[in-house]
Parts: C-alpha cells; sequence; structure tokens
C-alpha cells in the first residue's frame, strides 16, 4: 500500500553495526599490514585471518555444539537481522567489534613506533 508509513529508524542500528564492523577489520588489517614490509603478504594474511573468521561463524551457526564459537569470529558479533528484532544485544556486540578495532590499532601502532621505517624516496 503506498500510502502506508514507514520509518527508516529502526535501521539505524544496523547502520551502527556495519560502522564497527569496518572499525574492527581496519584494526585487524592495521595489525597484518604493521608485522611485514611486503604489502601483498600483508593483504593475504588479512584475507586469511577474515576466512577464517567467517569459517568460525559458519562453524558455530551449522553446528549446535560450538555455537559458542560463534562469539570467537567476529562477523558473529554483527547479526544484522537480529537486532532489528532484539535490540538488547546491540550494545554487547558493538562493544566487542569497538575494543577488537582499538586493540588491533594500537598494536599496530606499537608494532609502527617500534619499527625502523625506511626513508620515503
Amino acid at each position: 500500500d503506498p500510502d502506508e508509513q514507514f520509518s527508516v529508524w529502526p535501521f539505524w542500528r544496523a547502520v551502527g553495526s556495519i560502522f564497527w564492523i569496518g572499525w574492527c577489520v581496519a584494526g585487524y588489517s592495521f595489525f597484518f599490514s604493521s608485522l611485514d614490509r611486503y604489502r601483498w603478504r600483508a593483504v593475504a594474511s588479512a584475507a586469511a585471518f577474515t576466512f577464517a573468521q567467517e569459517l568460525l561463524n559458519v562453524i558455530g551457526s551449522f553446528w549446535a555444539d560450538a555455537e559458542w564459537i560463534r562469539r570467537l569470529s567476529i562477523s558473529g558479533n554483527c547479526e544484522l537481522q537480529r537486532f532489528l528484532h532484539d535490540p538488547s544485544v546491540m550494545y554487547e556486540q558493538w562493544a566487542t567489534l569497538a575494543v577488537a578495532g582499538l586493540v588491533g590499532h594500537v598494536a599496530a601502532c606499537w608494532i609502527f613506533c617500534q619499527r625502523d621505517l625506511p626513508a620515503a624516496v
């Protein structure tokens, strides 16, 4: 029905989740970049870590005894459909993503500060 009112406000939770998962992915990507001077090896490490996270999420989804594994994965902490129906878990999962991203960023900054970087040419 075209005259039916539709509210977009419930979807702000999904937007916040996308932001925090992006922050977390940026954190661990930054961390892997700090570990290696070779760009493509750092990209491959971050991609392998992302694949492992998705694999943990899938295993936790399909195997009832291993549901706790989903909490170890980053993508298991970003359940957009669940936020629309049950917003009580949203802040806990956002906090997990925020802390994981912060740990990655801080660790990468510390490693970059300790590492001898070549001068720009």
